[in-house]
């Protein structure tokens, strides 16, 4: 993995759930409320990459967007980034 862990890998087997947009669009929009919230002080910023998790799981069977959806989050894990949620959107309805 990429997370910097050193030793042995083990691989967790978990089945994967069909793509669904509709959950996709759900979890981002989820995402920029409480990015939104967390500007006005909330401290919610692990709600906030959770979603953005469950909208990249949700987004598998759409490699662009799912990328997209990953770097985002990974951006804002890392530097505080919030991601780009005109991009995001206009992504989606290109899947769509």
């Amino acid at each position: 993995p990429d997370c910097g862990k050193s030793g042995t890998f083990r691989e967790v087997v978990t089945p994967q759930r069909p793509s669904c947009m509709d959950c996709v669009e759900k979890h981002l929009g989820a995402a920029a409320v409480l990015a939104m919230e967390i500007r006005n002080g909330y401290s919610y910023r692990l709600l906030l990459i959770g979603h953005l998790h469950e909208a990249e799981e949700e987004s598998r069977d759409y490699l662009p967007l799912h990328e997209m959806i990953r770097d985002a989050r990974k951006t804002y894990q890392r530097d505080g980034i919030v991601p780009d949620w005109e991009s995001l959107a206009r992504e989606i309805e290109h899947v769509r």
